[in-house]
């Protein structure tokens, strides 16, 4: 980097008091923290012709300093750089005594994250924070699966005793099929809590709110829908004035629709008179009485303007129907009626979530662990305490403030609000009253907070930021912001095309950041000259994410294949693979995959930077297969998948010949079977198995797992394959999370393998490694290139709107607004929006706005050189029309930002604006206006081909081919006999060659029933359920389950063979009474029991009744499964289970199963000696035997 600007010597030299830093991306903040905090430990410095020299004086030593980064890696570069720092002055000046002693201290000087200054702060006080001394942290996964079991345990509680109001609540939010919404509301409830200082005091504010008999306009939802509305009148009113403006030049078009729209503007008007404290229902009426202008008079009237009038209209038209209207669908009396009703089910739902969260204490204090959200809090209460409506320091965080001269955060705009207090309470202050304090060093930028899903709270910043004086050396004012626009990373052309979109996009309306003077930035380094750096925004006719990337792919290539240059230092070079990024909202399998194809077929080298789970990445799968299969050799699926891994190195050829082998017997039996017969391979398998078994009942897993790696080599193996480190990486990851496993206070491998599935059944994703490979095209989502920059970057799939799925949740939560629910009508039995969760879904609408802004002002700061925009939306003209409707009177709406969920949109809008967006106009039918910019800007729009076109593109085809092969006279003739030849058996082509005895009986009838016993029981459906039951019959021993049926299902549940879910859901006492009853007496006696007896025979002739599809006398296989056969000398009885419900009794399962049983019968009699003597139905539902003769 250059010398110093003035602003990043003011930042290094403010030391009078607390100071803001607001550093635009690329500004380089990092080299300022380094030269403040060098200037801090020594007064002596490198000057520019590189010798040593002198200023001011020395403040403290390096371990007086709090330095808090936001990652790891950037607190290690920071110590890094520290480091190298000060051994090049140690190295001028090796006789300063001091300087060596900043060099010893250095790697004890407090230079962390905020989590690990937390951790560091409670296990210090573990006594006065109520904690084990020797806790242990959770993260992700473990701490998902702990969360899970004690709200199950809860719920558990709570329908066991069954209170009317909690009864209430899990009818009011619990689903048709299952109750997942309940538990989710109370797990999301604790969560959104937990980001507050005082969790327990936010769920006491949260019910209150619904404890007022307030009509709407006096609540915090009804003043947000209000603000909405007077927000969208206002934008209409400029719309509606300035298409009269344009009317007015147009005699004719006036002359037809004036009238009209001076009524439509009285409308707005007096709409927007309404919302001015006429009342809620009075505002209601105002803008249902709001008239469009109908074009209907003038549809034979060419104009220019008219296709422009027409689209306004209809933009705000449909906003008003959409996104006004629908708000106001209660009334005042409604919204009195609703708050009442909901008082006690939110009062419920906010109680439980306090009992969640002492339960989820107590549990982590029972296993001595903590989340890192749990040990903020335990750092917040040693350093803060309430004092009525104030937070007061404690005597510990008394103590502390005189331990540090200077606290600096990085990365502020992403703290939250318990952050945020515990750094005021450490930071020195003038009273007892915790403020902002006067030693701190706080640096980051508004624009790049983009964490709102890890509770960011931006608003923390921006009020600083606003508080603030502007510092002036000559005059310093305390506390004081500093503003570093310079950017060193882009050129002038990307800086100057963020400036152009932002200045229009960005405004103080939409997330409170105005898009200012403050905020552009000023490109600071100077670059070598090249040409075609022009910021491009592509329109491709693309059809679907594969079109878009076949041409997002071509354009690279193309790139590629001419030698595009690109800077490097003080020169340019050919542009490589991993100087470009394609970046994309969210990279999820297909679309990451869908780029990474596309590049591939044009042979270009790619990598996806994915997040996935451990556990999916496929070296960690097949070790896991591995310990299934040793805890469980019978599950052949595991061994299966063990086999064909390198670790045994079994082909193709050899699993098929073990299928082929005994099919009804297990793989490990055939293995078995192999091994006695002489098979070496089959003998080693079994070996090895034995020996690893008998380790596992022995050793921990994670010394397991070790002995694993260092025995067959994987290790090395994986380590040879494409991306070989980062596969290494996640095995030694995965033994490391065994090993915590271990050290929880958890033991066994069934266990473990048990925690693994629950992970995996959360949907938990985390601790895989990145492994990008090198020299390779990136793709990557937004968020995972914040801190990054890349020479040419393309923001894809542009036209994709902003994730919306969050509001089908019944359950909504907002900050300000606390939470919102749907109430069911006591009428219709259906759920409808409250004004409360309406309003709630539209502050985070608003919300989410604000920080896609953020993310798109990220995404274009990470590029040096080239800057992208590529969208190929389905439809064009009315994209760029909606587009074009963003545009008020030569400038973007703040408002129409809000209602047009799209980068496209948003930067189709401004391109529009710009002096090289006439292209845009023209396709849009938008009138031509034009802003002062100082960049250039590319637009290429991919022209559409007409059907006719591609007709006669493939007709040129076949006409070229036909030229290539001559006289086709003959083929002509041979294509012609075998497109007419008529195969003699066609008749039986279609009839079946085989059947299954299950096809006979009718589908059965889909019925409603009212909440069932059973809906917490993993969420099961009914057949799920039924499945669940007939695996426990299929793999218990009858003899223990008729003793204790209990002990069986808890053996089948530890062996594996039933999932925690699939054992919750079996009845015990329906198996009880299958057991006790007249079944379980004859099950007893036989002298032989089947149980899933398969069976392969031929359809009888008169059986054949029952498939009208096999009329004929051709043979046809008929195949099936008994449930249970029991054979006593030369007789049998066949017993069929059936758990569904029984609704019509058992005539009714008789008529409906017998066909099924009868061909049962047929099956036995051909391939078994023996008499039929019973064919019976065992009915679970009813509890009991039904005999069919």
């Amino acid at each position: 980097m250059p010398e110093l600007t003035r602003e990043q010597k003011w930042a290094r030299d403010a030391k009078g008091g607390t100071v803001l830093v607001s550093a635009a991306a690329g500004s380089g903040k990092t080299k300022v923290l380094i030269e403040r905090v060098m200037s801090l430990i020594t007064d002596k410095y490198i000057d520019e012709d590189g010798n040593l020299a002198q200023r001011g004086k020395k403040t403290c030593d390096v371990d007086r300093l709090l330095i808090v980064t936001f990652t790891r890696a950037a607190a290690a570069e920071l110590r890094q750089r520290l480091s190298v720092e000060l051994a090049k002055l140690i190295a001028k000046c090796p006789e300063d005594g001091d300087l060596r002693r900043q060099k010893m201290l250095l790697p004890k000087a407090e230079i962390g994250t905020m989590d690990s200054f937390c951790a560091g702060l409670v296990r210090k006080n573990f006594a006065a924070a109520q904690v084990a001394p020797d806790f242990r942290i959770i993260t992700g996964a473990e701490l998902t699966v702990l969360r899970a079991d004690v709200l199950e345990e809860l719920m558990d509680m709570h329908y066991a005793e069954g209170s009317e109001r909690f009864m209430r609540l899990a009818e009011l939010l619990s689903g048709a099929k299952n109750d997942n919404a309940l538990y989710r509301a109370v797990d999301d409830v604790e969560h959104f809590a937990d980001g507050f200082p005082d969790a327990e005091e936010k769920l006491r504010e949260m019910a209150q709110m619904y404890d007022v008999n307030a009509l709407p306009q006096n609540t915090p939802w009804g003043q947000t829908v209000i603000e909405y509305t007077k927000a969208f009148l206002d934008y209409a009113v400029r719309v509606c004035e300035y298409d009269i403006e344009l009317l007015s030049g147009d005699e004719r078009l006036c002359e037809k629709l004036g009238d009209a729209y001076e009524l439509y503007h009285s409308g707005i008007k007096n709409a927007l008179s309404a919302a001015d404290g006429q009342g809620w229902d009075a505002l209601h009426t105002a803008l249902e009485n709001i008239v469009f202008p109908a074009f209907n008079s003038v549809s034979r009237v060419k104009s220019d303007i008219k296709p422009m009038l027409q689209a306004s209209r209809s933009i705000v038209s449909d906003t008003l129907k959409e996104k006004i209207l629908p708000k106001f669908a209660l009334s005042e009396s409604d919204f009195v009626r609703d708050s009442q009703s909901l008082c006690e089910p939110v009062n419920t739902l906010c109680e439980l979530a306090v009992e969640f969260r002492s339960r989820l204490d107590e549990a982590m204090s029972q296993r001595k662990v903590l989340g890192h959200s749990d040990v903020a809090h335990k750092a917040f209460g040693l350093l803060c305490e309430r004092d009525g409506e104030k937070y007061v320091r404690t005597p510990i965080a008394k103590e502390l403030s005189e331990r540090y001269t200077q606290i600096m955060i990085d990365e502020f705009q992403d703290t939250n609000d318990v952050q945020n207090l515990i750094f005021c309470a450490v930071a020195k202050q003038d009273a007892d009253e915790i403020g902002d304090g006067s030693n701190a060093f706080v640096v980051g930028d508004i624009k790049q907070s983009i964490y709102g899903f890890r509770r960011a709270v931006p608003a923390l910043f921006l009020d600083r930021f606003v508080r603030y004086s502007r510092y002036a050396p000559e005059n310093e004012v305390y506390p004081a912001k500093i503003v570093l626009d310079r950017n060193f990373r882009s050129r002038p052309e990307v800086t100057e095309s963020v400036n152009f979109f932002f200045s229009h996009l960005m405004r103080s309306e939409i997330g409170s950041i105005e898009y200012d003077d403050d905020q552009k930035l000023v490109s600071g380094r100077r670059f070598p000259k090249a040409d075609n750096m022009d910021t491009e925004l592509h329109i491709a006719s693309a059809e679907g994410a594969e079109g878009q990337a076949e041409y997002c792919a071509r354009m690279i290539k193309k790139m590629l294949d001419e030698g595009f240059e690109v800077t490097d230092g003080d020169g340019m070079r050919p542009v490589r693979p991993e100087d470009i990024c394609i970046m994309l909202r969210a990279v999820g399998k297909e679309s990451g995959a869908v780029y990474a194809d596309a590049l591939k077929k044009l042979a270009v080298p790619v990598t996806i930077a994915e997040d996935k789970s451990l556990f999916a990445a496929q070296e960690v799968s097949v070790v896991l297969s591995l310990l299934r299969a040793i805890d469980n050799p019978t599950n052949s699926v595991s061994l299966v998948a063990a086999l064909r891994s390198p670790i045994f190195g079994y082909d193709c050829d050899a699993l098929a010949g073990l299928a082929d082998r005994d099919r009804d017997d297990s793989v490990y039996k055939k293995l078995v079977s192999l091994a006695a017969s002489g098979d070496n391979a089959a003998k080693g398998v079994i070996e090895r198995l034995a020996v690893l078994r008998e380790r596992a009942a022995r050793m921990p897993v994670d010394r397991l797992i070790v002995s694993i790696y260092s025995e067959t080599g994987f290790l090395s193996a994986v380590q040879a394959m494409t991306g070989g480190e980062a596969r290494r990486d996640n095995l030694i990851a995965f033994s490391q999370f065994a090993k915590s496993f271990e050290s929880s206070g958890s033991h066994g491998l069934t266990r473990f393998l048990r925690m693994v599935d629950r992970i995996i059944e959360c949907g938990e994703r985390s601790s895989m490694k990145g492994g990008l490979a090198q020299g390779c095209v990136t793709v990557s989502t937004i968020h995972a290139t914040k801190g990054l920059e890349y020479p040419v970057c393309i923001i894809a799939n542009a036209e994709k709107k902003f994730n919306d799925e969050w509001k089908k949740n019944n359950l909504q939560l907002h900050r300000r607004l606390g939470l919102g629910i749907k109430l069911r009508d006591s009428e219709l039995g259906a759920k409808y929006p409250t004004l409360q969760r309406s309003a709630v879904v539209l502050a985070n609408e608003l919300d989410n706005t604000a920080e896609e802004l953020r993310v798109l002002y990220v995404a274009m700061t990470r590029a040096v050189d080239k800057l992208i925009v590529l969208c190929s939306p389905d439809h064009r003209e009315k994209m760029l029309s909606s587009a074009a409707g963003m545009i008020v009177d030569g400038e973007i709406a703040p408002f129409s930002v809000s209602i047009s969920p799209s980068y496209a949109k948003w930067v189709c809008a401004c391109a529009m604006l710009h002096a090289d967006g006439a292209q845009l106009c023209g396709e849009a039918a938008a009138e031509r206006r034009i802003c002062p910019s100082d960049c250039r800007l590319k637009v290429v729009i991919e022209k559409e081909r007409e059907p006719e076109e591609e007709i006669t593109e493939q007709a040129q085809e076949v006409s070229d081919t036909e030229a290539d092969c001559g006289d086709i006279s003959e083929m002509s003739e041979m294509i012609a006999q075998r497109l007419h030849f008529r195969y003699p058996y066609e008749e039986l082509c279609r009839a079946p060659s085989k059947v299954t005895a299950s096809q006979v009986h009718p589908d059965s009838e889909i019925s409603f029933a009212e909440r069932p016993s059973f809906m917490t029981e993993g969420g099961l459906s009914a057949t799920e359920r039924g499945t669940a039951l007939h695996r426990f019959m299929q793999y218990a021993d009858f003899a223990a389950a008729a003793v204790s049926p209990g002990d069986e299902l808890e053996r089948l549940r530890a062996a594996g063979v039933l999932s925690e879910t699939e054992a919750k859901a079996v009845d015990l006492e329906k198996v009880a009474k299958f057991f006790d009853g007249e079944v379980g007496r004859m099950i007893a006696s036989a002298e032989r029991v089947e149980r899933e007896w398969r069976f392969t025979a031929s359809l009888d002739a008169d059986m054949r009744h029952h498939f009208p599809e096999c009329e004929g006398d051709y043979p046809v296989v008929l195949e099936g499964e008994c449930d249970c056969l029991l054979i006593s000398g030369n007789k049998a009885q066949i017993i069929d289970y059936k758990t569904d419900r029984a609704f019509e009794g058992a005539q009714g399962l008789v008529r409906r199963y017998a066909p099924q049983l009868e061909l049962y019968a047929s099956a036995v009699k051909q391939i078994l000696p023996v008499e039929i003597t019973g064919l019976y139905i065992y009915s679970f539902d009813l509890s009991e035997l039904i005999s069919l003769f």
